[in-house]
């Protein structure tokens, strides 16, 4: 789940409401020439922890999503890509690079560079709680 929150004038977070993403995410990132956040995804949750668990046979797959914020202050989810695992494992971090998606992993080495699809998989409207 994404959780937003507002600042108050003290300074505190208040929080405003609760977006439920389809994917299990991690490392939130706001992309400053697209106004959105960019978020990897892990969609089958139990291949990260087969290889948390020390299975380091298991590829986890994951990608890119992407969250906007509407006018009607609901929200458009995208899928940017996915990928089965097989060349960067469990991905942690996803951000925009020059017209590619870069790609981290906290059991892979490297990154994982790809160009970013002129159609992305899919979206949803989500409306908060």
């Amino acid at each position: 789940a994404l959780c937003v929150y507002d600042r108050q004038p003290d300074g505190s977070l208040m929080k405003r409401s609760t977006v439920e993403l389809p994917h299990g995410l991690d490392n939130v990132e706001y992309d400053l020439s697209s106004g959105k956040l960019t978020l990897s995804a892990t969609p089958i949750l139990y291949e990260a922890i087969q290889r948390l668990n020390g299975d380091s046979s298991v590829n986890v797959s994951g990608g890119m999503l992407t969250v906007q914020l509407l006018e009607d202050d609901t929200y458009r989810v995208e899928e940017v890509l996915m990928h089965d695992g097989s060349k960067l494992s469990m991905m942690s971090s996803a951000v925009f690079f020059n017209g590619f998606a870069l790609l981290g992993s906290p059991v892979s080495d490297g990154v994982l560079l790809c160009p970013v699809p002129e159609e992305t998989l899919g979206y949803q409207i989500l409306t908060p709680e």
